[in-house]
C-alpha cells in the first residue's frame, strides 16, 4: 500500500498579497502543495517558495486540462522558466471548490521557443 501524500495548506492570502488568484475565471482562494514532487531525487532546490513563485505566474490565466480524473481536472505549465532554467508543473483544480494543488514539479531539459516566456 502506497503512502498518501502530505499536503501543505497555503491560504492566498498568506503568501500572495491578494485574496485569491484568478485562473479559469475562478477566484482560488488556498494553494496546497503535495510533497510527491520531493520523491524523486534531484528536487531538492525546489521549495514551497519556488512552487509559489510558479503559481502567480498563473494568475489571470485560462488553461486547457490535460485529463480528468474523478472531480479533478489535471493541468500542465510547461515550460516555466526560472534563473535560465525550465521546469513542468502538474497542478490540478477541484471541482467546486476554491483551491488549486501543485501535484509535482522537475525540471526539464527541453529546447524551448525563448519568446514563449512566462
Amino acid at each position: 500500500m502506497t503512502e498518501k501524500p502530505k499536503i501543505a495548506p497555503y491560504p492566498c492570502k498568506d503568501w500572495l498579497g491578494k485574496p485569491y488568484l484568478l485562473i479559469n475565471n475562478r477566484q482560488i482562494t488556498l494553494l496546497e502543495i503535495s510533497d510527491h514532487y520531493q520523491k524523486k531525487l534531484g528536487r531538492e532546490k525546489i521549495t514551497h517558495d519556488l512552487l509559489k513563485e510558479f503559481v502567480k505566474k498563473l494568475d489571470n490565466d485560462r488553461f486547457i486540462p490535460e485529463r480528468r480524473k474523478g472531480d479533478w481536472e489535471y493541468y500542465k505549465f510547461e515550460p516555466v522558466y526560472y534563473e535560465d532554467k525550465t521546469y513542468k508543473m502538474i497542478w490540478c483544480l477541484k471541482d467546486n471548490a476554491s483551491l488549486i494543488r501543485i501535484r509535482t514539479c522537475h525540471r526539464t531539459k527541453k529546447n524551448y521557443e525563448k519568446h514563449d516566456k512566462k
